[in-house]
Order: structure tokens, then sequence, then C-alpha cells
């Protein structure tokens, strides 16, 4: 029997995905030592749901900092001396095993896992708080979760393709409630935008970034959610976490299909001379490139998508999902699962 050593990836979307991953393949006898600094975690609840549903008599969590210490010192080691590699659990750059390069990315989330996720336990605790705010809110209506991706979590100066205003939702959002859904802003150090929309939306930071205990309602109304809205950037990630029906908007890049089992969604378009080009004359080698530089270098630019597309995802698909699978298209190279919306597609047909 071996001892392996690793850590869990900090960041939202990677804590659940690489765990997820890691632990979707096949069981061995060797002893797995996860040890995670409490100050990488992005969110201890989610954390703590992750620590309770994969730990076993062969798998320990724990939040050593001798371990932690202990692991990179050989994750470092291995880079040199490839035996070392034998001693690595590695949870937190599984993302970067076998990296699809020629199309453009250090990353590969071509994972099984998505197909079949692991049913999640929650804990009474949270379960007991999130009724009782529930009950204190007077909250009766069915919850619909919606998230944008911004710049003002992580600070970013520079333009990243997966983020977009969350104004776009103001739409849908109107319409949501009119068919009698609670609808719910989530998202961490978000920009304060006033929609005036009716009591029957909630911009969860704003009310309640003094709560301690901010993460785990976070977590639970996703949880207790009939679906989620969002687009790529980790908070997606939800969806793999409780097995939620999601709809995810502005998809990139163009390579990859998302892979969630209930999900339908909606891609940025390729534009070169300002003109939407078809998904086959997107350059092979920037097929799942995420950076703006190396689609400029094509002459490349993105086109979001509008307020009644993004309104028509949703509500074209409320109650039965229709959609295509593009699976077998020439530029897919990685994902499945996922549906291109029906009207989105057969708007834009001969560009797919």
């Amino acid at each position: 029997m071996i001892i392996k050593f690793g850590a869990l990836r900090g960041s939202f979307g990677h804590l659940i995905m690489n765990t997820f991953a890691f632990f979707s393949k096949k069981n061995s006898n060797n002893l797995t030592v996860i040890s995670t600094l409490k100050r990488n975690i992005s969110n201890k609840y989610v954390y703590n749901l992750l620590v309770e549903n994969f730990s076993s008599n062969k798998v320990i969590f724990l939040e050593s900092y001798i371990v932690n210490f202990f692991y990179r010192l050989i994750f470092k080691l291995s880079k040199f001396v490839k035996p070392f590699s034998s001693f690595i659990a590695n949870v937190e750059w599984i993302h970067r095993e076998n990296p699809k390069k020629k199309y453009g990315t250090i990353y590969n989330f071509d994972q099984k896992y998505y197909r079949s996720p692991k049913k999640i336990k929650i804990p009474h605790e949270y379960k007991q708080y999130f009724n009782h705010w529930r009950k204190k809110k007077n909250l009766t209506k069915k919850i619909v979760c919606l998230h944008a991706r911004d710049n003002y979590f992580y600070g970013e100066k520079s333009e990243n393709p997966r983020n977009f205003n969350f104004r776009d939702f103001e739409y849908l959002i109107k319409k949501l409630i009119k068919k009698n859904y609670f609808v719910v802003r989530l998202g961490q150090k978000t920009k304060k935008i006033d929609l005036n929309i009716d009591k029957n939306f909630l911009d969860l930071w704003h009310v309640e970034k003094n709560n301690k205990k901010y993460q785990l309602l976070e977590m639970m109304l996703v949880q207790s959610s009939e679906f989620i809205v969002t687009s790529v950037g980790g908070f997606d990630a939800y969806a793999a976490l409780f097995d939620k029906k999601i709809f995810q908007i502005n998809h990139f890049p163009g390579g990859r299909l998302p892979s969630y089992n209930k999900c339908v969604f909606i891609p940025q378009l390729y534009l070169k001379n300002n003109k939407i080009i078809n998904f086959r004359e997107i350059p092979k080698e920037i097929l799942l490139s995420e950076n703006l530089s190396d689609l400029k270098k094509k002459n490349l630019k993105l086109r979001k998508n509008s307020k009644n597309e993004i309104s028509d995802i949703v509500l074209n698909n409320l109650n039965k999902m229709h959609g295509k699978n593009l699976k077998d298209k020439k530029y897919k190279v990685e994902g499945s699962g996922g549906l291109i919306c029906k009207s989105f597609f057969n708007k834009y047909k001969k560009f797919f």
C-alpha cells in the first residue's frame, strides 16, 4: 500500500470539479491524505460537504500546515525525480493532466464524472439554518438563482470573455417574477445594480453580506432552487455538486460543450470583420483558447448573448428541455451532455 498526498484546489469551481474528477477514478488500495489550508478554501461549507461525502477509511482529509508543506515539497521534487510522483494524489491540478495544447489550452475539462455525479448528502444543521432563514423571509415561492461573473470579485483589470453585465438578466427576471418565481442574484463582492424590481427579487450580497453564514446561505439557495442561470466561470460547478438543472449562457470557448446532465446552453458567437462566422471556421489552434489575445491575433471577436436570447433560453425550456446535441460536430473537441437551445440553434443554424 502506498500513501499518497494531495490538497484540494481552493478556487470555487475547481474546489468542486477537481474533487469530483479525482474521486470518480477507480478506487485503489492506496491511502490518500488530502491536506488543504483553511486560508485557501473559497467556501468552507462546500468544503465541508466534500469532506463529509468523500471521506472513507482510505481517504483522509486534514487541514494540517505540516502535511500540506510535505505534499508541496514532494510535488516539486516530482518535477525533477519521477518516482516521487507515485506519492502524489493530484486533486489540485487534475484539470491540467493531458492538456489539449494543440487546441490552445493548458487544461483538460473532458471529464466523464459529469454523466453520473455523486449524490451529495446535506447535513441536518445546514437544512435547519436555511429553513429558519426562509421562514423568517416568508419565502414560500419556487426559487431561481442567477449569477453573472464580473471583474469585481477578483479585481480583474483586463477584459475576460467569461464576464458579462448582470443587467442583461433584467428582462428575464421580470418574466420569471410574473410566473410566480422568487429570483435571487448570487455572488460575492458584486457591484450593486438598481433594477427597480419588486420584492420577489433579492440581490443577496447587498442584503446579507454581513451575515457570517453568507456562503452557507448561498449554497443552500442553489441546492433548494428549481434551476440556475449562469455563464462559464466556476459558479456553474454547483450544477455538478447538486445535479441541478442549469441554463448556461454566453458559453465559451467554441470547441467545448457543457457536460452537465440537465443543461441547455447558448454560446457566444465568433465574429470576423464584425460578421458572424461558422464555428467550423474557428482555427483549430484556438478552439479551446480562453484568451482574447489569441482571438485578436486571428482577427476574431466575440458577441455575447442579448437580453432577449437570455430570456428565451429559460422561458422556452422551463417545463421541458428542447435542444440539439452538437457532440458530433467536427469543431467539438471536448464535452457532451449539454444541449444547445432549439430556438437559438434555429436562429443561427447556418453557423453551426
